[in-house]
């Protein structure tokens, strides 16, 4: 059983491979000019199997995915990439937008951001926009 509780091939008891050269009763030519016979009935259903088993394996590469950043939020970690934006630089951000003689894309490269997340952020005047309201709150919930 994988880490699912669920039977999956990564699983399961396979043969070695050096076991498989070992049996002369397979026959290992095939005729590249020999096309696969597609009117056979047994055609489609082999493609309908490994179609099947196909969105099986997804299913679980899904699943096993969604328990471990399950996980990972129970043992605290919450995953993605960090904010630019720091309640520090907010708060800098803060009192030079409500100076008139700021160069803003000056101000922008001083911080390591670009104007777009500045202005989302904060705004012209100098006031804090929803984003920045939830940045300083998401922070002091964490500390």
């Amino acid at each position: 059983m994988g880490p699912t509780g669920r039977d999956d091939p990564a699983n399961r008891c396979t043969i070695p491979v050096e076991a498989v050269g070992e049996h002369d009763d397979v026959e290992r030519s095939v005729d590249p000019t020999e096309r696969p016979q597609a009117h056979l009935p047994l055609v489609p259903a082999v493609v309908h199997l490994l179609q099947h088993r196909t969105e099986f394996e997804r299913e679980l590469i899904s699943e096993r995915t969604k328990a471990g950043l399950a996980a990972a939020r129970a043992r605290g970690r919450k995953g993605g990439r960090p904010f630019k934006m720091t309640p520090a630089k907010l708060r800098l951000a803060q009192a030079a937008m409500g100076k008139p003689e700021t160069c803003v894309n000056d101000f922008c490269v001083e911080l390591g951001i670009i104007r777009q997340t500045l202005y989302r952020f904060v705004g012209p005047r100098g006031e804090i926009r929803s984003d920045g309201e939830k940045l300083l709150a998401y922070r002091r919930m964490r500390n």
